[in-house]
């Protein structure tokens, strides 16, 4: 079993989110991993795309200052990591504005109240995304919802210690909630 230690931190111009997570076997396979995933071998592939798609791929890579390789690589993993899995769960996109203005109405009771409801669902939507559930695979999956979802996040780790800093920018009450 893992510890979480959550840390809401609110200021008027960012509501950020600390996420404190410990255990040792997890941690010294979360480095192998990272370093791994530097080292990964890459396969050359051709694909044939609609010219419309292509011209589309070009525009946003030009903007984003990245090449299309990168570009396309990106979305490639985004849907390994995130979008494949999100439908099946039932996941649906929500604006900002929304959320934010639903957990302005969030009282302390109601906040318990939905994190008891969603810890089934969060548990089995790491099994599935994972294919089991432990410290490494839940940090995992909250790294592929931050990122498919736009959540600027930073994961820090200090010995055995893994902090998260969240900028969601949705206010104490999802601060308090998350």
């Amino acid at each position: 079993m893992f510890k979480c230690k959550f840390i809401p931190s609110v200021s008027k111009t960012l509501n950020t989110n600390h996420i404190h997570a410990k255990k040792t076997d997890d941690l010294a396979q979360l480095k192998r991993q990272s370093q791994s995933l530097r080292k990964e071998a890459t396969q050359s592939i051709t694909y044939r795309l609609p010219q419309k798609l292509v011209a589309s791929l070009e525009s946003e890579a030009e903007q984003k200052g990245i090449s299309q390789n990168v570009l396309v690589r990106q979305i490639l993993a985004k849907y390994i990591r995130w979008d494949r899995f999100a439908g099946k769960m039932d996941m649906v996109p929500i604006p900002k504005i929304v959320m934010s203005s639903l957990c302005k109405e969030m009282d302390n009771y109601i906040i318990d109240k939905m994190v008891d409801d969603l810890m089934p669902v969060i548990m089995s939507s790491v099994m599935f995304i994972k294919g089991g559930y432990d410290l490494n695979r839940c940090i995992e999956t909250l790294e592929d919802y931050m990122r498919s979802s736009g959540v600027k996040s930073d994961h820090r780790v200090d010995e055995d210690v893994h902090s998260f800093i969240i900028q969601h920018e949705l206010g104490r009450s999802w601060s308090v909630f998350t």
